[in-house]
């Protein structure tokens, strides 16, 4: 039933989604604070 649901929802905002909504850059700000990728230990 719960992923029903979210199907509908899916669609529902795959219909209406216009493109990237403006944060005022805020997630260009968190992505500098972010600290580096680690490399996977082998």
């Amino acid at each position: 039933m719960k992923e029903e649901i979210g199907d509908v929802y899916d669609a529902m905002l795959r219909e209406d989604f216009e493109g990237p909504v403006p944060d005022g850059g805020f997630c260009d700000r968190v992505m500098d604070q972010l600290p580096a990728r680690r490399r996977p230990i082998n």
